[in-house]
């Protein structure tokens, strides 16, 4: 499960969910990046205040449901060409998610009856 912190909140060791964009729609790090100080450094350096990371507890048997939303995360970014900047957006896009994992959810009930 991802979670979004601020940058003073960043460790290093920690691991970004999704892309972190410019307001440019730069890519700036990849998802699965392991973070360190210098990454901290250089989001600020872009104006970036806040990045998805996957939270802490993420065991073996959470991987492939962790897989899987980073996936339907990736792809809704994708498609609306945006990442939420403040809390309204993410709220927003967070309902997004919970739509796309529960048509996704449904898609798959329906192939393996």
């Amino acid at each position: 499960m991802a979670r979004q912190i601020s940058l003073d909140e960043l460790e290093p060791g920690m691991v970004l969910a999704s892309a972190v964009k410019s307001k440019h729609n730069q890519t700036l790090l990849h998802p699965n990046t392991v973070l360190a100080e210098k990454h901290k450094q250089f989001l600020r350096l872009w104006g970036v205040t806040s990045v998805y990371i996957l939270s802490e507890g993420n065991s073996a048997g959470d991987d492939s449901a962790a897989e899987a939303e980073n996936e339907i995360r990736a792809e809704l970014i994708k498609r609306l060409n945006w990442q939420p900047e403040n809390p309204f957006e993410k709220d927003l896009f967070d309902m997004a998610m919970q739509h796309e994992t529960e048509k996704k959810s449904l898609e798959e009930s329906s192939r393996h009856p």
